[in-house]
């Protein structure tokens, strides 16, 4: 069962973001559907596919391995997951600094996000880029969106 593609396929919200996982400084690896997920009350995801694609870049220090079940909002769904990732996230900015976030990423078989950004990310290292985020999405017109 997928529950992450609740949106459907190829849809983006203003809370949809891109960005770019740093491996090292000659392998990093754009990120085109980021979600900052302030209904993931706990941790942050990665596509397992997408993971997958550049695992062999990451260290073994990096990597946990621990089963894990993931429970949703519905209260009934649930995930079995086996491992998570210590992962460095960029996000470009035009004209200002990038912003940098490194944390934990539950592997996780997903939909139509590439990752998806909890909610303790959100709040504490990410608070004021998601507000740029959402103040920047405001002003578009519906066409300009993703």
């Amino acid at each position: 069962m997928n529950v992450f593609n609740a949106q459907g396929e190829g849809v983006h919200s203003m809370a949809h973001t891109r960005g770019q996982i740093v491996c090292s400084d000659k392998y990093i690896i754009t990120v085109d559907k980021i979600l900052l997920d302030t209904g993931a009350l706990t941790s942050n995801f990665i596509s397992k596919d997408l993971f997958e694609g550049f695992a062999i870049h990451v260290r073994e220090d990096q990597i946990e391995r621990k089963k894990m079940t993931i429970g949703f909002a519905d209260k009934t769904s649930r995930m079995e997951c086996n491992e998570s990732v210590n992962l460095i996230v960029r996000f470009p900015r035009e004209g200002k600094d990038s912003v940098i976030y490194e944390g934990f990423f539950i592997v996780a078989d997903m939909g139509s996000n590439d990752i998806i950004i909890g909610l303790p990310a959100i709040m504490g290292d990410l608070w004021d880029y998601f507000l740029e985020i959402l103040k920047t999405k405001r002003v578009q017109t519906p066409n300009e969106r993703d």
